[in-house]
């Protein structure tokens, strides 16, 4: 209601009270006490608006008592104002509407108040003291959640709040807060929600969406930092917004490895992808780590027959880069991927399984720069190391700061040392011209900006430490030479008397002159009458780092205690080649053992059978394989690798072994079991080469099993089709699987047409065939060529013109250039299909597009037709030349004759005639017609019997069109496939689906 409204209302009701008072003193009286309550309660509630209109945010004592005496005087008069009847009581109550409506909004004004303040602050101060503890617990994400809740809560509250000013000071006061607060941690909380559901996965069994939920730990790290710097650029003056949480993630990344690690022991040891990352390199990828000697040799990796050039395994032994000589190695397509088995980390006895899969990669990616580093400790720096994303081709020219300072090196990296000297203070510019990766792909220009890193800090020892009971673990804080940490590091004892030491050597993989960490081997016996010693490491000034920046001396001291702590032989395991015999025994150790150059004493092995006879006797080779110092396994070959059975017991006799310790401890007597089982624990394996393949349509595939295998309908039958699969997928209906008759070979004949739809690579699998013992094959994949003899499939057309129809196959199709189809397809107009012979239908293929065709209709041609002959203003004819007559006929008039004609007009003896007829035509006056013409005779004079006059005429011919395709009715092409004079063919020349109708799209 307006206010004016109210206002006249109120007049209205005031003089009505008046005329009350005079004609009833007694209802007068009952009006008034009313009147007084609303006009309290109306009072009382504006009272309140001083107080939810600010942007204090606090309900003080004295809003407090306001509203609480507006409240009890809006009750009050809704009370009076209900016992009332009088006509003022519709007044009355609008009044009280209004007061009630104010009342609300100082309600709600106190109810953000308390819950902002109150749940809505405890949140936020419980959420952030767990953010400072600096780890993430089951209640810390209670807490995170409890947060949220309270977050959605106020903002449902503000949203109610009275004024546009006041809801704003709500969010600035406490919501932002709250939110950033949440907002620090939720992608954290977010990581460990996700790593708790992936390990009670990995615990149930449930792996299936591990690997997916990976990626997503992935996606979700990466927000965790994009969300603080995002935040941090948002509120550049707030300190307290977006903290690092460095505890946190270790925390994460801690468990994370460990989630990791869990999963990949639910993993059987393979390959787990193979991809290209440029023309010249392949990343494979195991699911478990994976012995870097064993898959460093470039003889376990191909492509299409051609092993890497080199192999680089990765620090984490999970991953190895494959380098290939030639781009044409790697960008291929459907090309045969082979990974050997190799022996994983944990056990050289387990291998992975053979991997065969295809690889299709073509490199558009140009080289660039990855990163440009030059270091010096002095004003100028003279070298500069620059890395690329990808090995490079030599020769790209490399200039910095405008001038030539040498060229790119084959290979990943260039070094450029000598004729460049770079200011430390200012910044340089690198410029690679014509960068050529090893696709082919060229850079033209790569310009980078780079600073000189000077670098004047010595090097220092951050840490020395005990490495057994007898080496000295060093470590540097950064990168020194091997040279001279050799010649500047003694150490001494107790009394600082001299201790001999061995060559000190790096301890990274891969170093070589320089490393971090260095360890010394100490000679002097330590132990007599102590089991611990205090040495001194004593490091002479001028220990050098790589740029030359020296140490100063120092001494550090270091406990070394004795080991007294015996190696204990913890297992023996068979290794079992693939006929299943028994080739060796591992024994394994609980820790790394002194080298036995002789490899182990096999004469310590004590072997009892089943039965319970000792069969030591010649059980085992007399020379083994050497066991390398620090090893924690050790193998022992069999004299004859046999099929063992049962459970076989081995005592291996006290002082096998010993540790490294300086006093070796000698290992304790062993008794160990392996139980071999039935004897049914051979191998049934193929090599791939075992597979072959015809290589044309009938597509048939062989396999040599080399030993008689089952056949027919039953479990491991070797007939079973549901035993294969090729390209991934089950065989196709229709096919035929025959072993020969002595069951060693089955050939699989597959259906001649319509079962393979592309000529390309296909991996085959043999997987389930069981030999006539019983033994199930192990698994194995071979990439096999496949000829495609499936026809192409006409899937859609449209129109392009009243002439052209482009088809559209599902494969591409052989060329074609104005090749006749008339009778490969039939086009239709409705239901009436349009009459074209096969050289009236023309057939183009689509540039860009192999798997169209354009058709045109071919039939008939346009003509703008020919006119008749047509004389507009007398034109003579032509005389004879032996005529007598002077002067000249001339005609007039269009010609209408069906055909082109000569007109002769003779002079008779009495007229004329036309084109020698018997009798004279009709003369008008001095003029006669003829076929449309006037012919004019009054200016010939004297004219002779037989004189004739001549003029050549020609017919009109209308225009014509080729034959078009009526774009007002429902167009349909039908295929055809003739019995001979076939057009449209596939690229493995199999003819289109015929009978196929397909509606033309305009």
């Amino acid at each position: 209601m307006s206010k004016k409204k109210v206002a006249k209302f109120g007049l209205t009701a005031a003089a009505a009270v008046t005329t009350v008072v005079a004609a009833n003193p007694a209802g007068a009286a009952a009006a008034s006490s009313v009147e007084q309550a609303v006009v309290q309660a109306s009072t009382n509630a504006k009272a309140l608006t001083q107080f939810y209109g600010n942007t204090d945010l606090t309900v003080s004592a004295e809003f407090t008592a306001a509203f609480n005496s507006a409240k009890k005087s809006i009750a009050n008069a809704k009370a009076q104002v209900a016992a009332f009847s009088g006509k003022e009581k519709a007044y009355y109550e609008a009044t009280l509407a209004q007061a009630t409506e104010l009342q609300t909004y100082a309600a709600r004004y106190i109810d953000a108040v308390n819950i902002l303040s109150g749940e809505l602050a405890d949140a936020t101060e419980a959420l952030q003291a767990d953010v400072e503890a600096g780890e993430i617990t089951a209640e810390v994400v209670e807490n995170y959640n409890t947060l949220s809740a309270a977050i959605k809560k106020a903002e449902r509250t503000i949203g109610k709040v009275r004024g546009e000013a006041v809801r704003e000071a709500f969010q600035e006061g406490f919501l932002l807060d709250a939110k950033l607060a949440r907002e620090s941690v939720i992608y954290e909380v977010s990581q460990f929600n996700l790593l708790t559901q992936i390990n009670a996965d990995i615990a149930a069994g449930n792996t299936a969406n591990v690997e997916a939920d990976l990626a997503k730990l992935d996606r979700l790290k990466e927000r965790a930092v994009e969300i603080k710097e995002a935040g941090k650029a948002l509120y550049p003056d707030r300190t307290d917004v977006y903290p690092a949480l460095p505890a946190i993630e270790t925390q994460l990344r801690t468990t994370e490895t460990a989630t990791v690690v869990a999963y990949e022991e639910t993993l059987a040891p393979a390959v787990k992808s193979v991809s290209a990352i440029n023309a010249t390199q392949v990343v494979v990828t195991f699911t478990q780590a994976v012995d870097s000697t064993d898959a460093d040799l470039v003889g376990n990796y191909a492509i299409n027959g051609v092993n890497p050039s080199g192999v680089d395994v990765a620090e984490d032994k999970k991953s190895a880069t494959l380098t290939f000589g030639s781009a044409s190695n790697v960008e291929v397509k459907n090309g045969a991927v082979v990974v050997e088995p190799i022996k994983t980390d944990a056990d050289d006895l387990v291998l992975t399984t053979r991997y065969a899969g295809l690889l299709t990669y073509e490199d558009k990616v140009k080289a660039d720069v990855a990163s440009i580093t030059s270091k010096t400790n002095e004003a100028n720096a003279s070298s500069v190391e620059i890395k690329f994303t990808e090995p490079v081709a030599s020769g790209a020219v490399i200039k910095i700061d405008g001038k030539v300072a040498g060229a790119t090196t084959a290979g990943s990296k260039t070094v450029i040392n000598s004729g460049i000297t770079l200011d430390s203070t200012k910044e340089h510019t690198l410029e690679v011209v014509n960068l050529t990766d090893g696709g082919g792909n060229v850079n033209s220009l790569v310009t980078k900006s780079f600073s000189v890193v000077k670098d004047t800090t010595a090097p220092s020892v951050s840490k020395v430490e005990a490495s057994g009971d007898n080496h000295i673990l060093v470590t540097f804080d950064k990168e020194v030479t091997l040279a001279s940490v050799q010649s500047k590091v003694s150490v001494k004892d107790e009394v600082l008397g001299a201790v001999s030491t061995g060559t000190i050597t790096v301890v990274t993989d891969g170093a070589t002159t320089s490393d971090t960490q260095f360890l010394i081997p100490v000679n002097t016996s330590l132990y007599g009458t102590t089991d611990t010693r205090t040495l001194n490491v004593v490091l002479d000034k001028e220990i050098l780092d790589t740029l030359g920046n020296k140490s100063v001396a120092v001494t550090k001291q270091v406990t070394l205690s004795k080991d007294k702590v015996a190696p204990v032989l913890t297992s023996v395991a068979p290794k079992i080649n693939s006929d299943g015999e028994t080739t060796a025994i591992a024994v394994n150790f609980s820790e790394g053992v002194a080298q036995l150059s002789g490899g182990f004493d096999e004469t310590k092995i004590r072997v009892v059978a089943p039965d319970g006879t000792d069969v030591t006797s010649g059980f085992f080779k007399s020379t083994q394989p050497a066991v390398a110092a620090g090893a924690k396994k050790a193998t022992v070959e069999l004299t004859t690798a046999t099929k063992l059975k049962g459970v076989y017991t081995f005592y291996v006799a006290a002082e096998a072994v010993t540790d490294q310790a300086q006093t070796p401890n000698k290992s304790v007597a062993y008794t160990g079991t392996i139980d071999f089982g039935s004897g049914d624990n051979a191998e049934f394996e193929i090599l791939p080469s075992a597979i072959t393949s015809t290589n044309n349509k009938s597509n048939n595939i062989a396999i040599n099993f080399g030993t008689p295998v089952k056949g027919g309908s039953v479990a491991g039958s070797a007939t079973d089709v549901n035993n294969y699969t090729l390209g991934g997928k089950a065989l196709p209906a229709g096919t035929v699987i025959t072993l020969n008759t002595a069951k060693t070979v089955a050939t699989i004949d597959l259906p001649d047409t319509e079962s393979i739809s592309a000529t390309d690579t296909a991996i085959f699998t043999v997987a389930g065939v069981q030999n006539v013992d019983g033994v199930t094959i192990t698994p194995v994949t071979k990439a096999l060529a496949v000829v495609d003899n499936t026809k192409a499939v006409l899937e859609s057309a449209r129109v392009l013109d009243n002439k052209t129809i482009e088809l559209t196959f599902n494969e591409d199709v052989a060329a074609l250039s104005a090749d006749s189809v008339g009778t490969e397809f039939k086009i239709y107009q409705g239901t009436t299909a349009v009459t074209l012979a096969d050289a009236e239908l023309k057939a183009n293929s689509v540039s860009g597009f192999a798997n169209k065709v354009r058709i045109t209709v071919d039939q008939g041609t346009d003509s703008t037709g020919t006119p008749a002959s047509t004389f507009a203003t007398a034109t003579n004819l032509t005389a004879a030349g032996t005529n007598t007559a002077g002067g000249n006929m001339s005609v007039t008039g269009t010609f209408n004759g069906a055909a082109n004609e000569t007109l002769t007009v003779e002079k008779t003896a009495t007229g004329y005639s036309v084109d020698g007829g018997t009798s004279d035509v009709t003369l008008s006056g001095t003029t006669f017609t003829y076929k449309g013409l006037t012919i004019e005779t009054s200016a010939v004079t004297s004219p002779a019997t037989g004189d004739t006059w001549t003029l050549s005429l020609t017919a009109a011919v209308a225009p014509t069109s080729a034959t078009t395709l009526d774009l007002t009715k429902d167009l349909f092409v039908e295929t055809l496939v003739p019995a001979t004079g076939v057009d449209v063919l596939d690229l493995a020349s199999n003819t289109q689906t015929g009978d196929l109708k397909i509606s033309v799209s305009k």
